[in-house]
């Protein structure tokens, strides 16, 4: 089985996408202006093989699925540095119910499916009490 790809390499896949179709109109407008070096250019940068638009989709749910996989350490990290649930919520484009009942949940899961090295209590005391919460 192969090695997972970094972030960093789910990126540039998922990069290469709009980069091929800026040379295909690179390509075509140099074509068309008659740029026959330019369009050169562009043709042989084709030419080298590239992922495909279903390989560049693939990493696109791979580098979501990793990076809200790691939202709530983002949000106990915030806390912990004295963000408050409003600006969390902010953050997230939520309301303070919705980020505090997101971030619940990401660590209800975590506690059930682990993975990492996960301390509990750590990611729980950032939770807010029924009442008077930062």
């Amino acid at each position: 089985m192969p090695e997972p790809m970094s972030l960093e390499q789910l990126l540039a896949l998922w990069n290469q996408g709009p980069r091929l179709a800026r040379l295909e109109t690179v390509h075509a407008l140099a074509l068309a202006a008659g740029d026959h070096e330019r369009a050169d250019r562009a043709a042989l940068e084709l030419a080298v093989p590239h992922i495909t638009p279903l390989q560049a989709l693939a990493a696109n749910v791979e580098l979501g699925r990793r990076l809200l996989d790691g939202r709530w350490k983002a949000v106990r990290d915030a806390l912990e540095g004295e963000a408050t649930w409003d600006e969390i919520a902010e953050a997230q484009g939520l309301t303070r119910d919705e980020a505090v009942a997101y971030y619940a949940d990401a660590v209800g899961r975590q506690e059930r499916h682990g993975g990492e090295a996960f301390d509990p209590r750590r990611a729980r005391a950032v939770l807010p009490a029924l009442e008077g919460a930062r």
